[in-house]
């Protein structure tokens, strides 16, 4: 905080569980938490009064307050804890950069911003980005125990064992087998090959056929980090096309991940992806829409992180990124894609799927 000229931090969202420990923050903003540090040390999480015993149960910070209304920013509290901490009138670090991750409405900031006056508030999304971006050692294998649970369960998916059962069906029991061993999971189940309505919707009550092409992606959360991947159920009767596109789009994520280094830059992974497209040859490009030019993300806190692997970025790849690599195609009945879980090291990259997100054929 000195280094960049800052008197404290308030945090909220994913960078408050990065922060704070506390990751359990649910999916609504009706209940936002703070977290507030000075330069000095002195550390406040404010939380709703109905969350109490978990903030203080799962966080490190020992001085945990609440406050009571509900679906606002709690002004009041902040500014007396602002004024304990002797942060009014200072600069202090928030995030309102690129990540959008301060967690309240625009308005409520103004409110908030007005009521902390003469407080200053400077925008540390770069400083919480590249902090966020490198992963420690306990992190890493953090990581690897997430992408180990994914991968163990999408290498034992088959569609055969879901024929005459629906989508929804199939969503639900990837769930569960996901947390067998995790904290919190998500499924994504595409269908190919169906109505335009139906091919361009998630998991639902369809029926599941011998002739179905299944794009299926999952996200694994073990102790607050995430790791994710992602494959391609094919039927047994499917048209031979699918097996030769999905089994090409594999091959092409593995020949991407190989050519990941420590050091790189991140834009060129997608430049990479795009060429080693044109190098499947005409039948293949014939058969695709569009592909994806974000060629993967990082993953931590939140499922998607920076770095992205967009052609416009220019972070460095560095020992400690943990990334989820995943070419995607667009073709006319939806979605194509396969990715692994990787870290970065000192020298080399390590895959954490090693096995289970290939093309799978009933």
């Amino acid at each position: 905080m000195q280094r960049i000229g800052i008197d404290g931090l308030l945090l909220t969202g994913s960078n408050l569980a990065y922060t704070s420990g506390f990751a359990n923050l649910g999916k609504t903003l009706a209940r936002p938490s703070f977290f507030i540090m000075t330069s000095a040390g002195r550390v406040v999480l404010l939380v709703q009064e109905g969350r109490w015993y978990e903030a203080s149960t799962h966080s490190w910070v020992e001085d945990v307050q609440t406050y009571r209304r509900l679906s606002s920013a709690p002004i009041v509290e902040l500014r007396n804890i602002f004024d304990e901490l002797a942060l009014t009138g200072h600069k202090v670090g928030v995030e309102i950069g690129l990540g959008q991750l301060l967690g309240v409405p625009i308005e409520e900031f103004q409110k908030l911003r007005t009521a902390l006056s003469p407080t200053s508030f400077v925008d540390v999304s770069a400083l919480m980005r590249s902090a966020r971006e490198t992963k420690g050692k306990d992190d890493q294998q953090t990581v690897w125990a997430a992408s180990r649970q994914v991968t163990h369960v999408l290498a034992r998916a088959q569609l055969r064992d879901w024929v005459g059962l629906s989508l929804l069906d199939l969503q639900r029991s990837l769930v569960e087998q996901l947390l067998d061993g995790a904290e919190d999971a998500r499924i994504r189940v595409l269908a190919h090959e169906r109505a335009p309505d139906v091919g361009s919707t998630f998991a639902g009550a369809e029926v599941i056929s011998s002739d179905d092409v299944l794009c299926v992606e999952m996200d694994c959360n073990v102790n607050g980090l995430w790791a994710s991947a992602s494959g391609i159920l094919l039927g047994s009767d499917c048209p031979s096309q699918w097996n030769l596109l999905a089994s090409e789009l594999s091959a092409l994520t593995d020949r991407l991940t190989d050519r990941v280094i420590p050091g790189q830059m991140t834009a060129s992974l997608s430049n990479l992806g795009m060429r080693l497209l044109t190098e499947c040859g005409d039948h293949y490009i014939n058969a695709v829409s569009v592909m994806d030019d974000r060629m993967g993300h990082g993953l931590g806190v939140d499922v998607i992180e920076s770095p992205y692997l967009d052609p416009g970025s220019d972070t460095i790849l560095s020992p400690g990124m943990a990334l989820y690599v995943r070419p995607t195609l667009h073709t006319p009945t939806g979605v194509l894609r396969t990715g692994r879980t990787i870290v970065v090291t000192e020298d080399r990259i390590e895959r954490m799927n090693l096995r289970g997100t290939e093309v799978v054929v009933s």
